[in-house]
């Protein structure tokens, strides 16, 4: 035997990662991918890049446990991962490009207006935010900066092309998604270098603020008391607790943005928005032309 027959095999690693942003259809995107036979993306966020990575004793042992999660897919699947705080976190395109050299870059971008208010009902559906909007999106003293700052886009994208060459980016926007979802997916497949499947329907939706969900004043309460993560591990797939649940779920009522606080943040991305239009190579005007003549545009 040559040394090289004695040396244990690579364990495979993503060649392509989606970063965000955030409420922007990177679900769809992964549930559509995972429809695909020819694709492997684990179904939760993994964020190895940005939160995991210090777990460790040694780079060796996080790199370890980072290729662990992608034993299951077989030999001839492409493997990708999908992982929002990618483009929020700063640094994170030099902790990709170091540890996965040749990966292609997949980011969705969507209206910064909106996508603010779809972060904030997301954090008042968990429980995280009360019904004080203002407090939230205003663009001087938000109480939960990341739901305003994760919209601007330029300068974290830059990170990206000072990494990787610009044909290993692949930038999508939610508007095309919610108009032509189909040809979004396939120039995607293309991107990877990958046919779109011909019964491959395509037929995964945006995710909807509409469904029904425990109160956000119940989900505030166990975060306040300690108590939600306990009672999570002991109702998580439990029957009983799914009847019970149905007594407290109903359908959310989000506070509605106000159209002096949509213009306030209108003006706040505008400079952002005709900076990454530049970057990215993508007419990006109706984002500005929907916030000055929408003024609830969800």
């Amino acid at each position: 035997m040559t040394p090289d027959q004695y040396r244990k095999p690579r364990m495979p690693l993503p060649s392509f990662l989606i970063i965000g942003a955030a409420k922007s259809g990177t679900t769809w995107l992964q549930k559509c991918l995972n429809d695909h036979s020819q694709f492997f993306v684990p179904q939760r966020e993994i964020h190895f890049f940005t939160r995991h990575r210090t777990n460790f004793t040694s780079q060796a042992e996080a790199n370890k446990w980072y290729e662990s999660l992608f034993t299951h897919a077989k030999s001839d699947e492409i493997i990708g991962e999908n992982s929002n705080s990618y483009l929020s976190t700063p640094g994170t395109a030099e902790r990709i490009k170091a540890l996965l050299p040749n990966a292609k870059i997949i980011a969705l971008l969507r209206n910064p207006v909106d996508r603010a208010y779809s972060g904030y009902c997301m954090q008042y559906r968990n429980g995280h935010a009360t019904a004080n909007i203002k407090a939230y999106l205003n663009t001087n003293n938000p109480k939960l900066p990341q739901i305003i700052c994760s919209g601007e886009y330029c300068d974290k994208l830059q990170e990206y092309y000072d990494y990787f060459d610009r044909d290993k980016i692949h930038i999508i926007l939610y508007d095309d998604i919610r108009k032509q979802s189909q040809i979004v997916f396939r120039n995607t497949c293309l991107f990877l270098d990958v046919d779109e499947e011909v019964n491959h329907s395509n037929s995964q939706r945006i995710n909807s603020r509409s469904r029904q969900q425990c109160s956000p004043f119940v989900l505030r309460l166990l975060h306040r008391t300690g108590l939600i993560h306990p009672i999570r591990n002991v109702t998580n797939n439990s029957k009983v607790f799914a009847k019970i649940r149905q007594v407290f779920d109903s359908q959310i009522r989000y506070p509605e943005l106000p159209l002096q606080l949509r213009n306030d943040l209108a003006a706040y991305y505008e400079n952002d928005i005709l900076k990454t239009e530049a970057l990215i190579n993508k007419d990006l005007s109706g984002w500005i032309h929907d916030n000055n003549t929408h003024p609830n545009n969800f």
